[in-house]
């Protein structure tokens, strides 16, 4: 496992700009640098050390989530989704699922989980303590003008038809 940083730029006026990590701080801001508009407004760079890159990456997500940074995208939102996600770990909800950590960045992006991935993360919320609202999840419901049957009740709601 190699050293990971989690940085974090400011402005000049102490405003935070963006969260991010990197194995290399100064090839990662020259990176910002040459690509993203906001870079010119650096003025301080604050690093702290992780042992992996997957912690790093837990703590990003958190740190993200919690301070919101004009800059990001990734993590930078309210959804249940993104909480969930920073509160368990981005590699941990992958590896559990057995999907590339790509696919949860991606989901967490879209502010939605895929609904097949309900039952495990509800059970890794449930031994941590952590709510897992059905809102974070894709679900999918036809429309009634577009269904041969009776409407379909959302799943926090059915019960048997009443006869």
């Amino acid at each position: 496992m190699s050293k990971t940083a989690l940085y974090r730029h400011y402005d000049a006026n102490g405003v935070l700009l963006y969260i991010g990590i990197a194995r290399s701080i100064l090839q990662r801001t020259a990176q910002h640098e040459k690509n993203a508009a906001w870079a010119e407004e650096i003025a301080r760079i604050d690093v702290e050390w992780h042992n992996s890159r997957e912690a790093a990456l837990q703590a990003e997500a958190v740190a993200i989530t919690a301070d919101r940074p004009f800059h990001n995208k990734s993590h930078n939102s309210q959804s249940p989704a993104a909480c969930i996600v920073a509160k368990l770990g981005q590699k941990r909800i992958a590896d559990t699922l057995g999907v590339g950590a790509a696919a949860v960045s991606v989901a967490v992006t879209r502010g939605k989980l895929p609904s097949a991935w309900l039952p495990i993360v509800r059970q890794m919320c449930a031994a941590e303590g952590i709510a897992c609202p059905e809102r974070a999840f894709g679900f999918k419901f036809p429309s009634p003008e577009h269904s041969d049957g009776p409407p379909l009740c959302e799943p926090k709601n059915c019960r048997e038809p009443s006869e």
